[in-house]
C-alpha cells in the first residue's frame, strides 16, 4: 500500500546451497528467491527452504492497522470555570488554525 514501509522478511537456514521459494496468499512471488525479500503487501506469507531432499516451511501474516482519522472540532473550551469572575482568563479557547493534513508522529 502506498505510504507503508516494507517489511523484511527473513528465512534462516544452516544448510549451505538451500533454495527459497517465497509465496504471498499461495501464490509465488516471481523472482523472489532469496533469505531475505523486502515485501509491503498484506496477507500471509510462506517460504519454502529446500536442500537437496528436505523441505522446510514456515509463514507469518502480516496485517496493517487502520490509520487513525482525526476529528478536530473548529475551537474547544477548556477550563470553563463559572466561579471566575474574569470573562479574561474564566476559559482557555483552543484553535486549531486552518489546516489540511495531519502529521501522526510514529513510535515505536
Amino acid at each position: 500500500m502506498p505510504g507503508w514501509s516494507a517489511n523484511t522478511l527473513t528465512a534462516t537456514t544452516v544448510a549451505i546451497g538451500a533454495t527459497f521459494t517465497w509465496s504471498l496468499d499461495g501464490t509465488t512471488l516471481s523472482g523472489v528467491n532469496t533469505a531475505v525479500t523486502q515485501q509491503n503487501a498484506e496477507g500471509k506469507y510462506q517460504v519454502e527452504v529446500t536442500k537437496g531432499t528436505c523441505v522446510a516451511d514456515a509463514s507469518i501474516s502480516i496485517l496493517r492497522a487502520p490509520l487513525p482519522e482525526g476529528a478536530l472540532p473548529n475551537q474547544v473550551t477548556i477550563c470553563d470555570d463559572p466561579e471566575n469572575e474574569d470573562p479574561s482568563t474564566r476559559s482557555v479557547n483552543l484553535d486549531p488554525g486552518i489546516f489540511v493534513a495531519y502529521d501522526w508522529p510514529r513510535t515505536l
